[in-house]
């Protein structure tokens, strides 16, 4: 900056300038009043070392006022407002000349002085894409091992993983790493993602879960390559239509967010397994994830979902094997539950449910059920089919008794538990006592 401003001000003078001895130095004279100079009037003595006695007089353009903003040397903004050499603030810069700075080094050395603080974030530089994010990643702390600081390493980036880096930004320039096929950003505080996203077309993994988002860029949709996307933690209320072009996703979580409905664009993911959209918003059953034939796996735990006899609609998740349905308002079991034939897991605890229905017992390939925190009073004879159960959890009803098919499940039940608020007979407990872990609450 230094010899950027010396450059300037000899190019102006067209001189070498020196020192004015003091011999001179009460000739110097110039007005500077209310914006006006007067020092085409005034003469200085410069020596070149020979002679000093030549007088020449000071060039007009010396007052006449230096555009540095124009010349993009400085911004106006970074200068402080009250130095003798940035009086003025609309980004021009006046040199007056005055008695007590005897040469132009000095007023050089006092514009450097001046602005040795300046804030160089408003100072536009052309720099190149990687320079651009090699500042970011300066800025944010990110080590060299994470975000090579060469163009080849960077480049040839394949995963990029920064966790609890309390990032609030993702620069644009992150669309260039187009050879990143994992891209992790765990507990950050992320509240929007660039649209230069999308040009990351080769990602197969995309981790944003503990983030502040509250909504996805359309194009998103680009990154067909997808096989996991996890956003669980963030502050979602939807997702956007281009959602369905992730044919190849197969694990999508959206857990603890604020997701009201779930778009029918989901039905599109044919390959997907695994669908979290636990503790969100959701009121009522979405019957696009239950007509998803590929899929195994789906929570919705933690909603505010209710369910009616009149809703009743097919479920064609025929390969569904995990179904969360926990911490909801259902005061209904869903009768269609009982045409997933595969499920091995089932959990539908802390509802309101006062009954099951006799067609749970088509579930024969049920491992485990949960069915405790609800208002049960009795189980259907029909539980007694599910003879694959591994461990059946009932506490927390109001049941007093088991209907006596429950005992065909001795030989395979490895854990019981009815305890707390169901009133059984000790002749449950004694039948249960060698042939699984029990725990049971008795009259």
């Amino acid at each position: 900056m230094r010899s950027q401003f010396l450059s300037k001000i000899k190019s102006l003078l067209g001189i070498t300038p020196t020192l004015i001895t003091s011999d001179h130095e009460a000739s110097l004279s110039s007005e500077f009043q209310q914006g006006e100079c007067k020092c085409e009037q005034t003469t200085f003595e410069f020596s070149d070392n020979t002679n000093l006695s030549q007088e020449k007089p000071i060039k007009p353009s010396l007052c006449d006022t230096i555009d540095l903003v124009e010349k993009e040397m400085i911004r106006p903004y970074s200068l402080k407002p009250k130095s003798p050499v940035t009086q003025n603030t609309d980004g021009q810069i006046n040199i007056p000349f005055d008695p007590y700075i005897p040469s132009i080094q000095d007023v050089v050395a006092l514009a450097e002085k001046e602005n040795l603080n300046a804030d160089l974030e408003y100072v536009e530089i052309n720099y190149t894409w990687e320079e651009r994010l090699w500042h970011w990643a300066d800025a944010n702390y990110i080590s060299e091992s994470l975000l090579p600081r060469d163009r080849e390493g960077l480049v040839n980036l394949t995963a990029l993983i920064l966790i609890d880096n309390k990032l609030t930004e993702l620069p644009k320039e992150i669309g260039n790493l187009v050879n990143l096929t994992e891209l992790s950003l765990i507990n950050n505080k992320l509240t929007e993602l660039p649209k230069e996203i999308g040009n990351l077309v080769n990602l197969t993994a995309l981790i944003l879960t503990g983030n502040e988002l509250t909504e996805l860029p359309k194009e998103i949709g680009n990154l067909v390559n997808l096989i996991g996307l996890e956003l669980d933690f963030n502050q979602l209320t939807e997702l956007p239509k281009e959602i369905g072009n992730l044919v190849n996703l197969i694990g999508l979580e959206l857990g603890f967010n604020q997701i009201n409905k779930v778009s029918s664009k989901i039905r599109e993911l044919k390959n997907l397994e695994y669908l979290k959209l636990s503790w969100n918003h959701l009121t009522s059953l979405p019957s696009s994830a239950f007509s998803m034939k590929s899929l195994v796996c789906l929570d919705l735990s933690g909603n505010q979902i209710s369910w009616e006899l009149k809703e009743s609609k097919p479920f064609t998740a025929h390969n569904l094997e995990y179904l969360y349905l926990s911490t909801n308002e259902l005061t209904e079991f869903p009768i269609e539950i009982c045409s997933l034939y595969r499920l091995v897991e089932l959990g539908i605890s802390c509802n309101r449910l006062t009954c099951l229905p006799p067609e749970i017992g088509r579930l024969t390939n049920l491992t485990s059920l949960n069915i405790c925190w609800n208002l049960l009073g009795e189980l259907p004879k029909e539980i007694g089919k599910l003879t694959g159960l591994d461990a059946l959890h009932i506490y927390e009803n109001k049941l007093t008794k088991l209907p006596e098919e429950v005992k065909h499940l001795e030989k395979k039940i490895k854990y019981l538990d009815v305890s707390e608020q169901n009133k059984l007979s000790n002749d449950y407990q004694d039948h249960f006592r060698c042939n699984c872990e029990y725990n049971f609450h008795t009259i």
